[in-house]
């Protein structure tokens, strides 16, 4: 019976950490220049403004969803390269472009 037990309790500690590991990249902001600098753009490379999406509150809601999705992928599979431009392309789709960079980074820093 032992035996049968010993394989779920280690099996449910690894997700525990997993998912703690996962919950820091996701609040995590990276420290490299490239991504500060993303973060601190207003405007595109020629010179235009960036603005808000403009789209439909089904739309939002629809992305919204798609999103958080892409944030329980991201926890469940943290070691995923999928869950990287999965979420990140998500948070482009809602407009957080700079957010979507920092994830893209992190990403790339992980699976070269």
């Amino acid at each position: 019976m032992l035996t049968l037990l010993l394989p779920l309790v280690i099996g449910g500690l690894m997700a525990s950490a997993v998912s703690t590991q996962a919950q820091d990249i996701l609040e995590k902001k990276s420290d490299d220049p490239l991504v500060q600098a993303a973060y601190a753009k207003t405007a595109t490379p020629s010179g235009v403004p960036y603005r808000e999406k403009d789209m439909g509150a089904n739309s939002e809601d629809w992305f919204k969803g798609d999103l958080e999705v892409a944030n329980i992928v991201f926890a469940s599979s943290p070691l995923e390269e999928s869950s990287y431009s999965w979420r990140g392309r998500r948070e482009g789709f809602m407009g957080n472009y700079a957010k979507a960079v920092d994830i893209f980074t992190q990403g790339l820093e992980l699976f070269p």
